[in-house]
């Protein structure tokens, strides 16, 4: 047993040992150096004509441009020169979406294209995914929006664009013989092509640990790769050197018309190294071959450290290679034999765990069992969908309607099982696990534990239930995540607002969500700011009125609690006034119902404690008879006390913040009031400004009273309002109160720990 694990920890071969040295160099050095992510030549520039290859072709449902299929067709240039109608310059890949009806040109075909400059998004949230550092990874600098071609070479690259044409045919097969849905999948598994898969489907994968199986990865190259290369020595009785020169080809036009994606490009060259092996009578180990092909690409590109999918797949390869043997040792000490699925899918999962919680922030709980049964069924998906393609331009007609159905039939009821499999276990409890992103020294204190067992095991120092103990107590590190610290993020929404109050206890409450600027504020900046901070359970939902950029992103974050891992405690809602009709809560209502999600209607006086967190309503009243629906705006008196015990008198508070949402007019002067008797003079710490800065409200009146040590206001960059207006901003100057705009900064959190008061930005300090 001890020289097994010997063998697995100690490869004979010095081409790992000098590969993984150079691989730890390079990865210290892209945390030296940063990546470069800010594109400046073409800012301000109107249109920008670009020369270069044509690299890649793809489709995507875009709201830029569209073909006549109604999707997108995205250019991949790679720019060798610019002409901007300001001065600069573009080089490196440019990402272009050419104009609807724009034919689009052949791969390998130089170009010269125009359009519309546009940088990629940064982050501007914690857990927002950061379009410009992924892109940049892979090389893009920037995109061109409705683009026009402006002239073309002749000469083209007829191998790459004959794989493209292929893999279209191929794709408009699977569309012609299959499900809608089926297809998708299957055109993203086999090919590689996600123009057409849905997010819904996307999400089934995902948030129930499968999506892997939608990239094209080891499990693909392996099945089709390795039995290619048996039918060619056996079936077709070729020498080794012939079947390896032709499998080797195949595959490698395979990744080519796929995209070669990194963990493609990882398979295809360990499968080119393992069959070379078989030829040249060589033994392959899987470990020497991974550290050779990490080296080769990061040398390409030493930036992919940072890439989720590189760091995922050659994880797994590591698992397989390292980590396995050891853990199988682990648990035959415990008498355990066989299960040698439940263990590798296992082993995988603790040496990925940390990428997956630093990149997602979460853990689908049955994805290990539901792996059990979707991996080994890859196989018959893989092979029986290429056998169909293979058929389909054989048979014609009747036959084809009649036979490709029946040869297609065990990839579709696979595919049926695995959205059944994943629709069942979203029903279970504790479907997902949200432990929020670890800190990096958490992720490198626990690989330093992983990596000391295998040293350990190597030479019989601990046995099975030390050894065990010491990677409980790695998890333990790597998912505890502690409070004690009262936490308030005002999330960029663009125009809109949404704030997040985190108790020192880990309750969470939602004030507001929602923008008039960016869709789906919900999906991509609410859920995973909540999952980031490791929140399972949302409190209490707080709207303050049914504006849409106060609660479009709060209907997303209620329509999937319970099913994206977040679930939401409470409603709360403005009491209906006269003058405002309750058909305004229609949609928030009956999502609730649907939820089971109890419904509180509060008012003026409404108030409560959460540990030493105290709330008051000071708006809504349901007497009056408001003019317009800024007017109903809940508006909350939030205070921290000293103590549990204390009673809520001016002395005893410690921090307190207001959150006014739109509120103006005769409202507002209540608001006033209900301060000015609650206060009594005494200074508030924190005010959102209402409205997002407008110049209708927060009065001078109100400012000279409260004197706050910060105002927060949310207001989208360059919006149409213009806010902050500058009246306001004047307003706040007189009154000497420092302000900070998620327009410039971010989200703004404000952590609070005893009488010690920190704002951080996240611009400044992204995280």
């Amino acid at each position: 047993m001890e020289r097994r694990i010997i063998q697995h920890l100690i490869p004979k071969r010095p081409l790992c040992v000098a590969a993984l040295g150079v691989v730890l160099v390079i990865l210290a050095g892209t945390y030296l150096i940063p990546l470069k992510t800010e594109y400046t030549a073409f800012d301000g520039a109107k249109t920008a004509e670009i020369t270069g290859e044509v690299k890649a072709l793809t489709y995507r449902a875009d709201p830029y441009a569209a073909s006549e299929a109604g999707m997108s067709i995205i250019v991949d240039v790679e720019a060798e020169g610019s002409d901007v109608d300001e001065p600069g310059s573009i080089s490196g890949l440019v990402r272009c979406y050419l104009a609807e009806g724009e034919r689009e040109p052949c791969i390998g075909q130089w170009i010269r294209i125009k359009g519309k400059p546009k940088a990629f998004r940064h982050a501007t949230n914690p857990g927002e995914f950061d379009s410009a550092s992924y892109y940049a990874i892979l090389g893009y600098s920037c995109s061109l929006r409705d683009c026009d071609i402006t002239a073309r070479s002749e000469g083209y690259s007829r191998y790459r664009q004959s794989l493209h044409i292929m893999r279209k045919e191929m794709g408009a097969a699977f569309d012609r013989y299959f499900p809608a849905r089926q297809a998708q999948v299957l055109k993203t598994m086999v090919l590689g092509d996600k123009s057409s898969l849905e997010d819904e489907v996307k999400s089934l994968y995902q948030e129930n640990g499968i999506i892997h199986i939608l990239a094209i990865s080891g499990v693909h190259i392996s099945v089709l790769g390795i039995a290619l290369y048996k039918l060619l020595r056996k079936g077709v009785g070729l020498k080794r050197g012939s079947a390896a020169i032709l499998a080797g080809a195949v595959i490698a036009s395979y990744g080519v018309m796929t995209g070669m994606s990194i963990s493609a490009l990882r398979a295809i060259i360990m499968f080119l190294i393992r069959v070379l092996g078989d030829v040249i009578g060589r033994t392959y180990d899987m470990i020497t071959a991974m550290s050779l092909v990490a080296l080769l690409v990061l040398l390409e590109n030493p930036y992919y450290v940072q890439n989720s999918g590189f760091l995922l797949s050659f994880g797994a390869v590591t698992a397989l290679g390292l980590f396995l043997p050891v853990w199988k040792e682990i648990w035959r000490g415990f008498g355990v034999r066989g299960a040698k699925s439940l263990l590798a899918t296992s082993g995988i999962s603790l040496v990925t765990l940390p990428v997956l919680l630093y990149f997602q922030f979460s853990f689908p709980v049955y994805s290990l069992l539901l792996n059990l049964l979707v991996i080994p069924l890859m196989s018959i998906v893989m092979i029986d969908a290429v056998i169909t393609l293979i058929l389909m331009p054989v048979l014609s007609g009747i036959g084809a309607g009649v036979l490709i159905p029946v040869i297609s039939l065990p990839a579709r009821l696979i595919l049926r099982l695995y959205e059944i499999l994943c629709l069942g276990t979203e029903s279970l409890p504790f479907h997902t696990l949200i432990l929020g992103k670890p800190d990096l020294w958490k992720v490198i204190l626990y690989y330093l534990i992983l990596g000391s067992l295998l040293v350990l095991a190597a030479f019989k120092r601990l046995g099975s239930g030390p050894m065990l103990g010491f990677i409980m107590a790695g998890l333990c590190i790597l998912c505890f995540r502690s409070y004690g610290t009262l936490e308030i993020t005002m999330v960029d929404v663009g125009q809109g607002d949404g704030i997040v109050v985190i108790n020192e206890n880990g309750n969470c409450y939602l004030f507001d969500g929602g923008s008039s600027s960016k869709t789906n504020v919900g999906t991509y900046q609410l859920l995973p700011f909540l999952k980031i901070r490791g929140i399972k359970k949302v409190t209490a939902v707080c709207i303050s009125h049914m504006d849409d950029d106060h609660v479009n992103g709060a209907l997303e974050v209620l329509t999937q609690a319970n099913t994206a891992g977040v679930e939401v405690g409470q409603v709360l809602l403005p009491k209906p006034t006269q003058g405002i009709p309750t058909e305004d809560m229609t949609d928030v209502v009956n999502i609730s119902a649907s939820k089971t999600i109890p419904l509180l209607f509060v008012q003026t006086g409404t108030k409560w404690r959460d540990h030493r967190l105290e709330f008051i309503c000071l708006n809504p009243d349901p007497k009056r008879d408001p003019e317009d629906r800024n007017e109903t705006s809940e508006v909350f008196l939030m205070r921290l006390l000293d103590g549990e015990d204390k009673d809520d008198c001016a002395a005893n508070i410690s921090f307190s913040m207001l959150f006014t949402g739109d509120v103006t007019g005769e409202a507002e002067a209540q608001v006033i009031q209900g301060y000015r008797e609650l206060f009594m003079g005494e200074r508030l710490t924190i005010l959102k400004v209402a409205h997002h800065g407008s110049k209708y409200s927060t009065p001078s009146e109100f400012l000279s009273l409260c004197r706050p040590a910060l105002a927060l206001i949310s207001a989208g960059d360059k919006n149409r309002y213009g806010h902050p207006h500058k009246e306001l901003l004047e307003r706040l100057s007189e009154e000497s109160i420092p302000y900070l705009c998620t327009a410039e900064t971010g989200a703004i959190t404000v952590s609070v720990r005893g009488k010690r008061v920190e704002v951080r930005t996240f611009l400044d300090n992204r995280e």
